[in-house]
């Protein structure tokens, strides 16, 4: 089966239609769904062709990937310019270094616990967290917990009570 995506504003200017869906091939019915999943350097995707970015994957980046994780070993990596965070990904197979982060349990005057609702793409929707974020080179956690619980709540703390670290299993990220 073929999956066409001619769905960019350029194709009106020059008197094409836009559109996007199954090239009908007799016979065959296309599949109920638009999402593949592949391996590459040895990590699965899930890549969505039908919304995800142009193709939904850059095969072409195989090799700038890998190398990525090559250079990534012990050194703090920032991924921003990526769809599907197979930069990322690849930095992390390859022994980057997360900085650390934190994570707040905000309870309000009323005893409510202060969440967010964060899109998760792994898990494709969205989810109800405690505020979280990465600690900053050299940042007091006392100060990146303030921070991010005023980015994402808007809320700010009279008191702070350090409640203890957590380390993460071997073998994913170092957070």
């Amino acid at each position: 089966m073929v999956y066409e995506r001619n769905d960019v504003a350029i194709r009106e200017l020059e008197g094409m239609a836009q559109g996007k869906g199954w090239y009908p091939l007799p016979g065959e019915a296309p599949p109920a769904q638009t999402t593949v999943d592949i391996m590459e350097n040895g990590i699965i995707y899930t890549v969505d062709f039908e919304n995800g970015q142009k193709t939904g994957f850059f095969l072409d980046q195989k090799y700038n990937r890998l190398a990525v994780a090559k250079l990534a070993r012990d050194r703090t990596v920032l991924d921003c310019f990526t769809h599907t965070g197979s930069f990322a990904l690849n930095a992390a197979k390859g022994g980057a270094k997360h900085p650390g982060g934190v994570a707040v349990v905000a309870i309000d005057e009323n005893d409510n616990v202060l969440t967010v609702k964060q899109y998760r793409y792994a898990f494709q929707t969205v989810l109800e967290e405690i505020p979280a974020g990465k600690l900053e080179r050299g940042e007091d956690p006392a100060a990146a917990a303030r921070r991010e619980l005023s980015e994402e709540t808007g809320a700010s703390c009279e008191t702070f009570t350090p409640l203890g670290e957590i380390l993460a299993s071997p073998g994913g990220f170092t957070e």
